[in-house]
This record gives structure tokens, sequence and C-alpha cells, in this order.
């Protein structure tokens, strides 16, 4: 279930899926993930909330939204994957990341690398267990946390 706030995201989203092989993803629904009203229904089941480069380049709000409304829609055992940078034990990760964070909060001084402990925190918070985690190229993580 492809979502995103952009009009033009959703068109792009739904011409890449008709590209596709079978089975396809649902039609691309508008999702601010900041807000409550997710568009998921009841009939939806959802075993997953996969979020790509969104966490850094948006405001807390987001991130906020995501595990919030995660943990209102994901099954028992569902799982809420972020992949992108994150701070380890309040320090970066890579000197490259110093610069990313910087550049981040030069474009928006909402945005930036946040910490994984924050986020592990918050996800505590909405019934979302601890996370895993794995490294990924480019100075990355895929953080995997399961809702119990």
């Amino acid at each position: 279930l492809p979502t995103d706030p952009a009009e033009s995201a959703l068109a792009s989203i739904a011409a890449w899926s008709a590209l596709g092989e079978e089975p396809r993803p649902l039609s691309p629904r508008a999702l601010d993930a900041s807000l409550d009203n997710w568009p998921v229904g009841k009939r939806d089941q959802i075993t997953a909330v996969f979020s790509a480069n969104v966490v850094h380049i948006s405001p807390w709000a987001v991130t906020e939204g995501l595990v919030s409304g995660a943990g209102r829609v994901l099954q028992t055992g569902g799982k809420m994957i972020f992949y992108g940078p994150f701070k380890r034990n309040g320090k970066h990760t890579a000197e490259g990341n110093v610069r990313f964070d910087k550049w981040l909060q030069d474009q928006d001084s909402r945005w930036g690398v946040r910490s994984l402990e924050r986020s592990s925190e918050l996800a505590l918070e909405q019934g979302v267990l601890m996370p895993e985690l794995h490294d990924m190229p480019a100075n990355n993580f895929c953080v995997s946390f399961a809702k119990s």
C-alpha cells in the first residue's frame, strides 16, 4: 500500500506500479504521516510500515506520526521499518553524516539525522518493541521494530 502526501508522487507511483508484474501493489493513497487519519480501513491487514529516507528529511512530527500510526494500524507482530541515517548514543556514526546533518538543517531547521535512542523510546511508548538494527551501505541503517 504505497503512500505519499504529494499528488505528483502518487501519480508516479501508480505509473511505475502499472509497469510491474503481478501481484501489483494496491493503488497509492495520499498520506500525511504526521496526521492521525491514515487511509487504512479495517479490512486492510497491515503487517508492515516501511519508511525510507523520510525520518531525517521531515519535521520530527512526521516521525511521531509514523510511530503512532504504526502503533494503531499494525497487527500484533507487525513490523515498523525505518531506513536511513541515525545517530547512536548521541553521536553521528560517520563523518559524512555530520556534513549531511548540517546540510539537512540548512535546508530546513526542522530536519536532521535523528537519534536512534529517541526514536526507540517513541516506539516503546506506542507498544512497538526495541529495534533490530542492521548496518546498510552509505552510513545508513535498517531499523526494524515489532509491535507487541
